[in-house]
This record gives C-alpha cells, sequence and structure tokens, in this order.
C-alpha cells in the first residue's frame, strides 16, 4: 500500500491551510478475494476535529459471460414411420408411378407425410421375372411431443461483478455507509471509475479473459420443462443446424414454424434419403432405412433410437450458472480470472484541476439484429475521460453497470461513442455522466431502449413425413 500526504492553500478569504491524504493500495486478486483500504486522520491534522476512520472494501463477486443470440429457431426429433407395399409384375397394380411419385399425404394423423415410388426392386416370391416396384407411404411425427428451442450465440462480453462497501467507525463499532454492486466490462482490457462524492473514490480494474469459455456456435435446451419447475438446461456438444442449414446429419432438420411441422424441400429430400431392400415381394417382407441422422425409426414391433442430444453445459467444472434470456445469454464462470485492482481514495479534497469536460450528452439504448447490445451516445464540446453509471430508476438505488469513455486530448464539438451493455438490460434507464474527477460535472437522463427484431430464415419448402409402416422389419 501506498499513501502520501499533500498540503494545499484554501481560497484567499481563508488562509488556513488544510491537508489532503491520499491513500492507495493495488491488489492481484482471484474470484471471491476481497480488497480494503483503510483511510484515517486525526486532530493533529490541519484541517480536522477529532480522529475518524473509513474502510473501503471491494469483492471479486463473480465474471460473467454475456452471449448475444443471433438466430434461433424451434425443432423436435423426427419418429418416422413407413408404409410400404411391394408390387409383383404382371398382375393389377397396386401402385404406380402417378400416385406415388414425391407426393404429399400430410393429414391430421401424420404432421408430414410423404410417398415414394420404387421401381426396380427384386422379384423374390414373385411368380413374374420381371422386377418389382414399391410404393411408400412415409410419416414424420415429434418423438414423444419433444420441443427444443436452438440458438446461434456469438462472441461473449465479459463482465466482472465486484461489491463496493464503505464502513465508518463509531464509538461502538463501525456502520456501514454504502453497500453497491458495480459492473465493469473487461473488453478492452480495463476500466477507471470514480464513484462515490463523499469519499472521492477511484478504482481501476483491468484483468483478462478466463482461459475458458463457451465457444460461438450452435446450442439448445428442451422446452416445456418449467412445468416440472425444472431450469431449461442448455445443451451442446453434438453437431446442429445453425438457423439458416437444415442438414439432414446434424440436430434441428425436422423443425416447427408457424405452429407447422416441416422440412426444408422435404418433399424432394426426403423421398431420395430412403432405402429398401425387398426380402420377399409377395410376403411383403423388407428393409428400410433412412439416409439422416438424428431422428427415431418406428417398426411395426419396436423403435430404434438414432439421436444424440449431446451434454448439458452446466456440467462442465467451470460453469457455475446459467440464465437464459430472450435474446442473450448469461454464464457465471466458477474460476474467475486474474484481476488487478488498484484502489484509490481521499479524504478531504480542496483543490482540484479536471482536464476533462462535456457540455451536454443525448443518445439511446439499442439492441440490433444480431442481440448486440449498446449505448449509442453523442457528446458536445468535450475531451478526456467520461465516466458513466446506468440505473433503472432515477432514485439510483441500484446501478446496473458504470463505464468509462475515452473521448480526445482537445475540445471536440461533436463525438460519438459506442458502449457494450449486458443482456441484464432490456428497457430504457436512466443514464449518468460525469467528467473523470470532477463529480460535480454530472449530468443524468433517460434514455430510450430501441430493439430490432431478430434474424429470421424461413425454411418451408416442402412438408417431410417419416413413418414406418406396418410392414415387418427384418
Amino acid at each position: 500500500m501506498e499513501g502520501q500526504i499533500q498540503t494545499t492553500s484554501s481560497s484567499d478569504e481563508a488562509n488556513e491551510e488544510r491537508t489532503n491524504v491520499t491513500g492507495s493500495i493495488m491488489f492481484h486478486m482471484s474470484l471471491n478475494e476481497t480488497a480494503c483500504i483503510k483511510l484515517e486522520t486525526n486532530a493533529s491534522l490541519p484541517g480536522h476535529v477529532g480522529t475518524s476512520s473509513i474502510l473501503h472494501s471491494v469483492e471479486f463477486l463473480r465474471l460473467e459471460h454475456h452471449y448475444s443470440i443471433t438466430g434461433k429457431y424451434l425443432f423436435g426429433i423426427p419418429s418416422i414411420s413407413f408404409d410400404c407395399k411391394c408390387d409383383c409384375a404382371g398382375g393389377d397394380p397396386i401402385c404406380t408411378f402417378e400416385e406415388y411419385y414425391h407426393k404429399n399425404c400430410t393429414s391430421s394423423t401424420a404432421p408430414l407425410c410423404y410417398t415414394s415410388f420404387l421401381p426396380f426392386q427384386s422379384n423374390h416370391g414373385c411368380f413374374s421375372s420381371q422386377p418389382s416396384a414399391v410404393c411408400c407411404k412415409m410419416s414424420i411425427r415429434p418423438h414423444e411431443n419433444w420441443m427444443f428451442q436452438a440458438i446461434t450465440i456469438s462472441q461473449p462480453s465479459t463482465i466482472l461483478v465486484l461489491r463496493y462497501r464503505i464502513f465508518e467507525k463509531l464509538n461502538r463499532g463501525w456502520k456501514k455507509s454504502v453497500d453497491e454492486k458495480i459492473k465493469v466490462s473487461l473488453n478492452s482490457g480495463g476500466a477507471k471509475y470514480d464513484l462515490n462524492q463523499e469519499h472521492s473514490i477511484e478504482i481501476i480494474a483491468s484483468g483478462s479473459r478466463p482461459h475458458r469459455q463457451l465457444e460461438p456456435g450452435n446450442y439448445f435446451w428442451q422446452l416445456g420443462t418449467s412445468a416440472n419447475n425444472e431450469k431449461p438446461q442448455l445443451r451442446g456438444k453434438i453437431a446442429i443446424n445453425d438457423f439458416n442449414e437444415t442438414s439432414l446429419e446434424k440436430l434441428g432438420w425436422f423443425r416447427m414454424e408457424g405452429n407447422v411441422w416441416t422440412i426444408k424441400n422435404g418433399l424432394g429430400r426426403m423421398p431420395k434419403a430412403q432405402h429398401i431392400q425387398v426380402k420377399d415381394c409377395k410376403a411383403q417382407n423388407y428393409l428400410t432405412t433412412l439416409d439422416a441422422e438424428q431422428f427415431v425409426l418406428e417398426g411395426s414391433e419396436d423403435k430404434i433410437l438414432n439421436y444424440n442430444l449431446g451434454s448439458a453445459i452446466i456440467d462442465d467444472p467451470w460453469v457455475g450458472g446459467i440464465e437464459i434470456g430472450n435474446r442473450a445469454i448469461t454464464v457465471n464462470h466458477a474460476e474467475g480470472t486474474s484481476l488487478l485492482l488498484t484502489l484509490k481514495a481521499k479524504s478531504q479534497p480542496r483543490a482540484v484541476h479536471h482536464i476533462s469536460q462535456f457540455s451536454t450528452f443525448n443518445g439511446s439504448i439499442q439492441l440490433d439484429k444480431e442481440s448486440n447490445r449498446f449505448l449509442n451516445l453523442t457528446f458536445l464540446d468535450t475531451r478526456g475521460t467520461l465516466i458513466g453509471q446506468v440505473f433503472s430508476s432515477e432514485s439510483r438505488a441500484q446501478m446496473d453497470i458504470v463505464f468509462s469513455i475515452q473521448t480526445s486530448e482537445n475540445v471536440e464539438d461533436f463525438f460519438k461513442a459506442i458502449v457494450s451493455l449486458p443482456s441484464t438490460i432490456d428497457s430504457r434507464r436512466y443514464i449518468c455522466i460525469h467528467a473523470s474527477g470532477d463529480l460535480d460535472s454530472q449530468q443524468c437522463q433517460w434514455l430510450e431502449y430501441k430493439a430490432d427484431p431478430l434474424n429470421e430464415n424461413r425454411i418451408r419448402g416442402g412438408f417431410i413425413p417419416y413413418k414406418f409402416g406396418s410392414s415387418s422389419m427384418v
């Protein structure tokens, strides 16, 4: 810890000298650690009457990753059944090309249904030496009526959450006079903040992103678990379709759009993905498969479960908790990162020279179509460093986040700035901004919240039905 005593002259009206006591301390902190600085003054110092003690503490409460959701869709696990007929050549036809080649047979009993016509099959069991033909109905239903929400997330914003407290020494012990949480963005590596006008506190926090994080990409969770008082479980570590792709090799090709189950270009793709092997045409004995992954195959007596739901992200040891929002995911990091914290405090400042300034500001809170959330600010007549605070109300009882903006060394008539915001900010906010070191310059105003709709990609190009028919599987 370092301390210094500076003597400054008062105004001409009172030539009395005052003492300005400044204490500062630098810590390397880990998650859940607390840093403290204690300032004491006594009557022997000019300008002070009696002894007073003030304790400032900053706790490294938690580290959060905020992931913007850039795309989403609903999907199910397709449960597929086939109802096929083998037609020996030479007799009355029981299925024809015109009736079964790539037709839509969707009905109330099958949310998706397609027909297929497969000529040149084995004539085993037939009297004719000509090849047989097979026609099928492929029906698809959601397995167990499950529905999942898939999302695509981008690179995260790293948010440091500190707990800042002030204790003042009284005759009977210590009294807590300030207790607040501060959210600090570490996207640029560090930030500087002025807090608490009465005690003139300056906090400088810097650190790096933790080594482990959720990689940008696609994740999902099952809907409907809230009925059992269960929190949705974010899952991953399995190939999932992006919101603008529908590969049959990944999860998410059987989708819900506008309360209708659908598969992109299913009328053409699904019959082509079917393969059949006739064992005995006359006995209607055959094998049928589908060139796809992540589905359930229904037979006359059993089911083949051919899907993998990956694993729950919460099971990773570095994940302390997950909050799922409408446009963002927040991951509480259980391991944290190394934090360099510098805490400075002045017991009684007397003279201040401010190199930072601004005359006024305006702006808005914006959520763009890729769920990037930010403050769009414009300043007039500004220079130096500006400190901002985001509150939910004019009472300023609860601070959402603090931020700093570096402008220019020279006065700029017009200056624009973008400030990244955490996903917890989803409505208009009361924004307060002051020049660094000059809390008296603080200005506050409400800024409106503007949200663009999320990217959507309509995939409907056909309906896809899967059903394993009544004929036996061998």
